[in-house]
Parts: C-alpha cells; structure tokens; sequence
C-alpha cells in the first residue's frame, strides 16, 4: 500500500495509528452486518461500512464489542457520505 494511500485509510478511519486488527476482526464484521445490514443514517443498503464508535485506534480493546460497533454507508445517497459525515465529523443522537 503506498503511502498516499495509507494516509487516506487513517484520515478516513479505515486503519488504525499502529495497531493490528484482530484476527478475528472480519468473523465480527461479517456477524455484525448480517444483523445491521442497513446504514443507520439513511437506511441504504450498498457501500456499507462497520464503524467503531469509540474509534479503534483511541481503544483498541472496544475493536470487537458489539455495542462499540454502528453500519454507515459510502453510497452518497441523497449526496450524503453518512460514513464520514457522521461517523467521522458528528455524533450521531
């Protein structure tokens, strides 16, 4: 991965500042959006992302906590980013 690209993953909360995703990180993604599989925000279904509420890299012990985790979606509808909008710039209430 090059560093542009690293760089983008950290701004956007995609990678954590030096800590290792647990290995069982994708089984809790995959669980969790079985069950949350419509964005929180807006009810879309396409782009969804798993977001850590108190974020991975302030706690990692919170990585895999079911009530730690909240489905956002990338797919602009209604020209929102609700994943960065709000899981990145806002509580969400």
């Amino acid at each position: 991965m090059s560093l542009i690209n690293h760089a983008k993953d950290i701004i956007q909360g995609k990678a954590s500042l030096g800590q290792k995703r647990s290995k069982d990180w994708k089984k809790t993604r995959k669980a969790h959006l079985k069950t949350e599989s419509k964005c929180a925000v807006c009810g879309g279904s396409k782009k969804l992302e798993v977001h850590h509420i108190i974020p991975f890299n302030l706690d990692p012990s919170f990585e895999l906590c079911p009530d730690n985790l909240i489905t956002l979606c990338e797919n602009k509808k209604y020209g929102v980013n609700c994943h960065l909008l709000f899981g990145h710039l806002g509580p969400i209430s």
